[in-house]
């Protein structure tokens, strides 16, 4: 009997452990002056299935990013003028804390002082993962499926769209529903050249959106947002 107690106290220990989650802080400086980024656009990559968190550096400079599981992470940080920032860490049953991180000045052409900086790729704005769709190159007759199987966490699988390990049941295009009910339908019918970003989401169910109470049911979804968002009708 109390080696079944003993057994059962391990097992509940590990199952705790392995349920909790920490954070990982640090601040972000310019290494030549030594002073606060303020903005700065800290991203973090679940190594094993691409998922990701991000933030912003506060006005002193430091980030946190809460809510993460023990595993191995890759770290990114951009900042416009600046040379991107990438390491990877480790979560090891406790939260990180990465000091100071600083960042090299990115290169500029002295006849029209012109900082030279590649798109931002992804950026978190609360609940909605943005992804820009110029820092993912295309062929030039690819179609916005090609283009979002490019993007960390977006693949396809048995012919369905999966998004951060979810099936996405909708695709809107600028907000509005195109092509019915099928998203792959959806993306292969829009060229990815027209495409100026990806949003996914999680959105909440129909009852939820007319009543404004949240029901706690929500469907997987990508918002295409297109270069001309005034186009009306369907493509």
């Amino acid at each position: 009997m109390k080696q079944f107690i003993t057994v059962l106290f391990i097992f509940v220990f590990v199952i705790s452990l392995s349920a909790q989650n920490y954070s990982i802080r640090g601040r972000i400086t310019a290494k030549e002056s030594r002073e606060s980024l303020a903005g700065a656009n800290v991203l973090i990559y679940h190594l094993p299935d691409s998922t990701m968190k991000g933030t912003t550096s506060d006005n002193d400079g430091r980030f946190l990013i809460e809510n993460i599981k023990s595993g191995n992470y890759a770290l990114i940080v951009r900042f416009i003028g600046y040379k991107t920032h990438k390491e990877n860490f480790e979560i090891q049953n406790r939260s990180l804390t990465l000091g100071n991180i600083q960042m090299d000045l990115g290169e500029v052409e002295t006849k029209e002082v012109r900082v030279v900086e590649q798109a931002i790729p992804v950026v978190q704005k609360q609940d909605t993962t943005e992804f820009s769709a110029q820092a993912f190159k295309t062929n030039k007759d690819a179609d916005a499926e090609n283009l979002v199987t490019k993007m960390p966490g977006i693949s396809m699988q048995d012919g369905k769209v999966q998004a951060h390990g979810e099936e996405v049941k909708k695709v809107l295009v600028d907000g509005k529903q195109f092509f019915g009910d099928d998203p792959s339908a959806v993306l292969k019918n829009i060229p990815a050249e027209i495409v100026d970003r990806i949003q996914v989401y999680d959105q909440q169910s129909e009852q939820s959106q007319f009543t404004g109470f949240d029901d706690g049911n929500t469907s997987k979804t990508i918002n295409v947002v297109t270069r001309f968002r005034n186009i009306k009708g369907t493509f």
